[in-house]
């Protein structure tokens, strides 16, 4: 239908929502995933701002989330799917180059190759004290050391404040974990 959201609720009961405003706001009702609501994202300035407590988690700690997604724009361009502290932390897809990177800190990241298309896919990330790892649709990416993040700043969904491009497409389910799950619990989420 359309309608903007100012606040995406967890259901976790960690009370971790993810709120918007203004022009910044995705809408919902526009399109589904897997038969499911899904939010909109436009490609120029919608997004959420993570909660402090999902921000401290993955500054901090262990964690694997999961994202459903679908890319309804620009297959050439790059689509964040989150970007915070000065771009330490980055989860992006490029379609220019064909591929996907999750990255902490400096470095390459963890990279995955990709032929952006308009097909519903899980991707997930796994930080843990062996570094952090990329997978799609249940395929693992390379596992790259952990580089600590410079701080706790803002880290956005959907956003960017540079040259990797905002998301435009649909968010479904997405699942946030306080810990390192292993590879087989990863890839029996992911669809492998």
């Amino acid at each position: 239908d359309g309608t903007l959201i100012e606040t995406w609720q967890d259901k976790s009961g960690l009370g971790r929502n993810r709120t918007s405003s203004g022009v910044n706001r995705p809408s919902k009702g526009v399109g589904t995933i897997n038969s499911e609501p899904a939010i909109s994202f436009d490609g120029v300035n919608d997004k959420f701002d993570l909660a402090a407590g999902e921000i401290t988690d993955i500054v901090a700690g262990d964690v694997t989330a999961f994202f459903t997604f679908q890319i309804v724009g620009d297959l050439l361009k790059t689509h964040s799917l989150m970007n915070g502290n000065g771009n330490d932390f980055l989860i992006y897809l490029r379609g220019d180059t064909g591929d996907m990177v999750c990255k902490i800190g400096t470095g390459d990241g963890s990279q995955l190759a990709w032929v952006m298309d308009t097909s519903t896919h899980i991707l997930a990330y796994r930080k843990s004290s062996a570094g952090i790892q990329l997978w799609f649709d249940g395929a693992p990416g390379t596992l790259v050391a952990d580089l600590a993040l410079s701080g706790s700043t803002d880290l956005d969904v959907g956003w960017t404040n540079s040259f990797y491009g905002q998301l435009n497409g649909l968010l479904g389910a997405n699942a946030h974990y306080k810990s390192a799950l292993n590879a087989a619990t990863i890839n029996s989420i992911a669809g492998a």
